[in-house]
């Protein structure tokens, strides 16, 4: 057992009651701070046998007062129990980690130490899992409830305060009571895409479905403020960019004649700038479907690009002037109708013409080979006998 210290003697004495007093300038003697260092140990650890925990939770300034050292934390230590604390055992306890402390204590200077110490050397936590794990009741647990007034009980604000700019309030475990916003689900949507994702514009249209918010963090958001949307938050974040059909996924009865002609209208004039007889020349099923309109001409069109077209531009092209016509398309009354309006509207030829320039070379010019050889055999006459019953006679035609 160590032998005893002069300072601890005398404080022997005190409790005792063979002194009334510490001797005169005791506690402004040149060994003051280690008299006060050998008397605290003493107390705490010979005469109160406080563990760790039993400092924390029971050091105040009445104890000073109870145990005759009211004198020596007024005179030495200003009357501060931690500075006490310290002065005995140097580093070894943080003022925050004492239930009682000084009145006013917490501003945020002490407030970012605390959550330093806190996350980094008590909690040893990632930036991972501090994203996934801290929460308000962690600051409870740990001792740190006095903090929490300053910050409105907010686990953001407390990290915002203590590593500025380093945390988003969505990528918590929790975000604020009343956070969600359109202003705020727009931060976060483009924080998602530029900042995390690092996505470019063909990586948001092949790849942004309510996965993506799901497993960042936003499922939370897109429910409460675009209904389970992905095109309602990208469009909050960057107005009119983009196009909900552009989406890997477009909304769950998104499809109707409305939005199918906004998108074939986007298709032709936007996207691929076609003219009218670029439109006649290429437009097939494989149009839409490379540029992800397939579900909308196979559920509303039944795979039909004539009558996809039709509903954009009403009347402006028939079937038989696209690139391909549907199959088992022609029979004697389709074909009596293409060969119509092939002389009446595209030609305009009179009688005369039609008997002395019809040939079947004009058939095939203006896209119509397939039906003369298929309904009429390759016969000009048939085609013409077809549309114009009895009008005219075989002999004239060469």
């Amino acid at each position: 057992m160590p032998r005893e210290t002069y300072a601890v003697q005398i404080y022997k004495e005190i409790l005792s009651s063979k002194r009334d007093k510490f001797p005169n300038h005791f506690w402004n003697d040149a060994k003051t701070m280690q008299y006060a260092k050998e008397i605290i140990i003493y107390l705490f650890e010979q005469v109160l046998k406080w563990d760790d925990e039993d400092i924390k939770k029971k050091l105040n300034a009445r104890l000073f007062k109870r145990y005759y050292l009211c004198n020596m934390l007024m005179n030495v230590f200003n009357g501060s129990p931690f500075l006490a604390l310290n002065n005995a055992y140097p580093d070894k306890f943080h003022e925050w980690e004492l239930k009682f402390l000084p009145k006013n204590y917490w501003n945020k200077d002490t407030a970012r130490k605390a959550t330093i110490w806190l996350i980094e050397d008590k909690l040893k936590l990632d930036d991972e899992q501090i994203k996934n794990k801290l929460r308000i009741k962690t600051f409870s647990e740990n001792g740190l409830c006095g903090m929490l007034k300053l910050f409105n009980s907010s686990t953001f604000l407390i990290l915002d305060n203590t590593y500025p700019g380093k945390f988003h309030e969505w990528e918590l475990f929790q975000v604020p009571r009343n956070f969600w916003n359109k202003e705020n689900a727009k931060r976060a949507t483009i924080w998602l895409i530029e900042e995390k994702l690092k996505w470019d514009d063909e990586q948001i249209k092949n790849k942004l479905c309510i996965k993506t918010f799901k497993e960042n963090g936003l499922y939370g958001m897109l429910v409460k403020i675009f209904n389970s949307s992905p095109s309602l938050a990208l469009d909050n974040a960057y107005p009119g960019k983009f196009h909900e059909w552009e989406l890997f996924k477009a909304p769950k009865n998104y499809w109707n004649k409305d939005t199918a002609k906004d998108a074939t209208i986007w298709l032709i004039e936007e996207k691929l700038k076609w003219n009218d007889e670029q439109i006649k020349n290429k437009l097939c099923i494989k149009t839409f479907k490379e540029n992800g309109l397939y579900g909308m001409i196979m559920n509303l069109f039944n795979c039909s690009p004539f009558l996809t077209l039709d509903n954009a531009y009403p009347g402006k092209f028939y079937e038989w002037e696209l690139f391909q016509v549907p199959r088992n398309y022609w029979n004697k009354d389709t074909a009596k109708d293409a060969t119509i309006w092939l002389i009446e509207e595209k030609l305009k030829w009179d009688e005369n013409d039609i008997i002395t320039r019809l040939t079947i070379k004009t058939f095939k010019e203006n896209g119509l080979y397939g039906m003369i050889m298929n309904i009429f055999n390759g016969s000009p006459f048939q085609a013409i006998d077809n549309a114009y019953p009895g009008r005219f006679n075989k002999n004239d035609f060469k």
